[in-house]
């Protein structure tokens, strides 16, 4: 680490004990504080003061990643519960795991899409570091088994979608104790409603470095657009060899069909179906529906790598059901 670094971290904390003593001198603070919301680095003199301290992380702080990165291990070493607010993507998965192997009271609100990529709503997870260090391990089981099976990113897209299919089970949203859509309720709880799915398989496709994204709209169904059967429907697009392609896994599930798995428009957005207010990318080839078929029959033969991994069975082999 550069020394660079180091001196800009040492002055922010030289700072931040000069201000806890100015405070002491001329502020009262009530001992009955527990938290406190910091959102610069000239805040951090607050920290000092309670058990609790939540980082909201926006642009300027985001730039100096290295400083922070040391301010939160400050922080856990001192026995603070620290949660992250990442309003603007600040630490990356291995930087999340570095901070949980000192001290697992932190917790994460993390936004999984940037602004600038997000089609509909950026979608929040907030989990203890016990949950996310779960999924991370998850997910870094099913990268290692699909880059050793899958030679190309069709055959890795095909092969994350029925690994997803698979385990999760689709619930009812007016049923449901669920109430934001979350990895948590993907590759924990394994169940939850469209935007789950959603965000299970862009987070998913993310680790393998392939495009893709969450688009939010409406789907209709037989009825038309202004009936009362209009409801809010999720889906994704994926880009596989420069070409993008509409995937509904939620439909691909419950109708136990491929008619809507790595399509374009056109059989996509056919009448009454799929239709979007947002900006979304052009699908325009098509693929053989047939070839897709096999491709799923292939992967569907294999054990779930998802119920392997829960199971406590982490060979990075494939086995046949």
């Amino acid at each position: 680490m550069g020394i660079g670094i180091k001196l800009k971290y040492f002055g922010i904390i030289f700072k931040s004990k000069l201000n806890k003593m100015l405070q002491k001198r001329y502020v009262y603070i009530p001992d009955t504080q527990q938290s406190v919301l910091i959102k610069s680095f000239s805040e951090l003199y607050a920290a000092e003061y309670v058990n609790e301290v939540a980082i909201s992380i926006n642009t300027n702080l985001a730039k100096e990643r290295e400083v922070l990165k040391l301010i939160v291990k400050r922080l856990i070493s001192q026995n603070k519960k620290v949660i992250l607010i990442e309003e603007v993507r600040a630490f990356d998965d291995n930087d999340l795991k570095e901070f949980a192997a000192l001290g697992r009271d932190i917790h994460i609100d993390q936004r999984y899409m940037e602004p600038s990529k997000a089609i509909a709503q950026n979608q929040v997870l907030y989990t203890d570091m016990t949950s996310y260090v779960l999924i991370m391990e998850k997910l870094d089981f099913f990268e290692e088994i699909c880059n050793k099976y899958c030679q190309t990113d069709y055959e890795k897209v095909v092969f994350t979608i029925v690994s997803l299919m698979d385990y999760m089970k689709y619930v009812n949203t007016l049923n449901s104790k669920i109430m934001n859509s979350c990895l948590v309720n993907s590759l924990i709880l394994r169940n939850g409603v469209c935007l789950d799915y959603s965000i299970a398989l862009w987070k998913c496709l993310d680790r393998l470095n392939i495009e893709c994204n969450v688009v939010k709209g409406f789907a209709f169904g037989n009825q038309e657009e202004n009936s009362a059967a209009m409801f809010n429907h999720a889906w994704n697009q994926v880009k596989i060899d420069g070409k993008w392609f509409n995937v509904d896994l939620t439909w691909t599930k419950t109708m136990g069909t491929t008619k809507f798995l790595l399509v374009n428009d056109e059989e996509f957005c056919i009448k009454n179906s799929h239709k979007t207010r947002f900006k979304r990318d052009v699908c325009r080839v098509k693929l053989s529906r047939d070839e897709v078929k096999r491709t799923v029959i292939k992967y569907r033969s294999y054990k779930n790598i998802f119920k392997e991994f829960d199971k406590g069975n982490k060979e990075t082999t494939l086995k046949f059901r």
